[in-house]
C-alpha cells in the first residue's frame, strides 16, 4: 500500500518548491506573504493557479518596488557622506541640482566616480538643509560679537558708551581702513579687556582675535596706519559726496597724492608708487583734468575732444568715482542665463 504524504510535510514542501518568500505554513494551512492571506493548497495547481492570478502579480511588483526604495535609501544612508560632499560642490560651483536629471550628466558621474548617484529631490531633501546649518554654526563660531547676544551684553557690561566693533564691508576697502583707523587705533586697550574676558574656548574666533590682539606688531601696524594711511579714508568720503564741483573733486585726489609723497616708510611707499601708476594710465582722469583747467579760464590750446562749450560746462559736478555702483554679478548671471526661467526656482 502506498504511503500517504501528511498534510504538513505537502504544504512545506510547497514553500521549499516556491520561495519561503512567497509562502509559509504553519502546518495546518499554506498562507501567502505577497497577498497576505490563505491559499488553497488540496492540489498543487491550485497553487500554481493563485501564483498567476492577476492580484498576486500586482502585489507582487508592488512588494518589489518597495523593496527597491528600501535598498536605495539604505545605500543613501550609508553614502551620506558621497552626498553631502557631491551637494556642496554642485552649490559651491553655482550648478543647479536639477542638472542631475540630466540622462549624459548622471551617466558620467558614475562611470568615472563608480558611485551610485542620488537623486535631485534625496540631495534637496536631506542634504541642503545640512550644510546650511553648518555654515550657520561656522559663522556663528568665528564672528566674536556679530548676533552673539551673551558677547554684546559683556561689552556693554565694561563699556556702556563705547559703540560695538564696526562691520566692514570686503568691497569697499575704505572702510576697513576706517575701522583700523578710527576704532581698533583708539581703543585698542578696551577691545582688549573685553576679549580677555570671554572665554577663548568656547569659539575659534574668539581664540584668535585674543591671540591678535597679544601680538605686539598687531600694535605696531594700528599706529602707523593711523598715523600714515588714516587720511585715505576721509579722502574717499569727501569723494561720495555728489555736491561736490569737478575741481573739487580732482583736488582731493592731487591733495592724497601729495600727502602719501610726504609720508616715510616702505608700505606707504608702496602705496603711493601705485597710486601714481593708476593716475598716470588713467586717461580719463586727464581730460577730466583738462576739462577743469579749461573751467577755471586756463588757455587750452588743443581740439579737446571735440566738445563744444556748451558740453564742456555740463562737467562742472562730473564726478570721478564710481562709489554709488553696486555689483550683484551671481545675480546678474544666474538672470541671463539661458535658462533664466528655471533659476528662480530651484537652487
Amino acid at each position: 500500500m502506498p504511503k500517504v504524504q501528511s498534510t504538513s510535510a505537502k504544504l512545506r514542501q510547497y514553500v521549499e518548491e516556491f520561495s519561503s518568500t512567497v509562502f509559509k505554513t504553519d502546518g495546518k494551512t499554506l498562507f501567502c506573504n505577497i497577498c497576505e492571506e490563505a491559499v488553497l493548497s488540496n492540489k498543487r495547481f491550485q497553487v500554481t493557479q493563485h501564483l498567476s492570478t492577476a492580484k498576486h502579480l500586482s502585489n507582487s511588483t508592488r512588494k518589489e518596488k518597495m523593496k527597491q526604495i528600501f535598498i536605495k535609501d539604505s545605500f543613501e544612508d550609508q553614502n551620506s557622506e558621497f552626498s553631502l560632499d557631491l551637494c556642496l560642490a554642485f552649490l559651491a560651483s553655482d550648478i543647479l541640482l536639477w542638472k542631475l536629471h540630466n540622462t549624459t550628466f548622471n551617466t558620467f558621474l558614475q562611470k568615472y566616480i563608480g558611485k551610485h548617484i542620488p537623486d535631485e529631490s534625496t540631495i534637496r531633501k536631506k542634504c541642503v538643509s545640512v550644510l546650511y546649518n553648518e555654515v550657520i554654526d561656522r559663522i556663528r563660531k568665528e564672528i566674536v560679537f556679530l548676533k552673539a547676544p551673551s558677547r554684546v551684553l559683556k561689552f556693554r557690561e565694561l563699556f556702556r558708551e563705547l559703540p560695538l566693533p564696526p562691520q566692514s564691508i570686503p568691497t569697499r576697502w575704505g572702510t576697513w581702513l576706517e575701522a583700523t583707523s578710527y576704532y581698533y587705533a583708539d581703543n585698542f586697550n578696551s577691545i582688549k579687556s573685553v576679549l580677555l574676558s570671554l572665554n577663548k574656548n568656547t569659539a575659534k574666533s574668539i581664540k584668535n582675535a585674543i591671540a591678535l590682539f597679544e601680538n605686539r606688531n598687531i600694535q605696531n601696524d594700528l599706529a602707523y596706519i593711523k598715523s600714515n594711511l588714516g587720511f585715505i579714508t576721509e579722502s574717499i568720503l569727501k569723494l561720495e559726496n555728489a555736491s561736490l564741483l569737478l575741481y573739487d573733486n580732482l583736488e582731493i585726489v592731487e591733495n592724497t597724492k601729495s600727502k602719501l609723497g610726504q609720508n616715510k616708510g616702505p608700505i606707504v611707499e608702496k602705496i603711493n608708487k601705485k597710486y601714481k601708476n593708476v593716475l598716470e594710465k588713467n586717461t580719463g582722469l586727464k581730460a577730466m583734468s583738462t576739462t577743469r583747467n579749461i573751467l577755471n579760464g586756463q588757455n587750452i590750446n588743443e581740439d579737446f575732444l571735440n566738445l563744444t562749450p556748451g558740453e564742456v560746462k555740463k562737467f562742472r559736478y562730473a564726478k570721478i568715482t564710481s562709489c554709488d555702483v553696486k555689483r550683484s554679478v551671481s545675480k546678474y548671471k544666474n538672470t541671463l542665463r539661458s535658462n533664466e526661467d528655471r533659476s528662480f526656482l530651484k537652487i
